[in-house]
């Protein structure tokens, strides 16, 4: 299985990022991250 993870430089920021596509098997299923301005980037997100 391969998977690759992209890190951000810098400071975290709000906002909509591009969607990443992983394909497991014959499955593809594509991530989007959203970050609203309603969450506070200096706490970790809840699990």
């Amino acid at each position: 299985m391969s998977f690759a993870v992209t890190a951000l430089a810098g400071e975290p920021e709000h906002g909509e990022f591009p969607s990443e596509t992983v394909k497991v098997g014959n499955v593809t299923r594509e991530y989007r991250l959203v970050a609203p301005k309603s969450v506070d980037l200096s706490k970790p997100a809840p699990g």
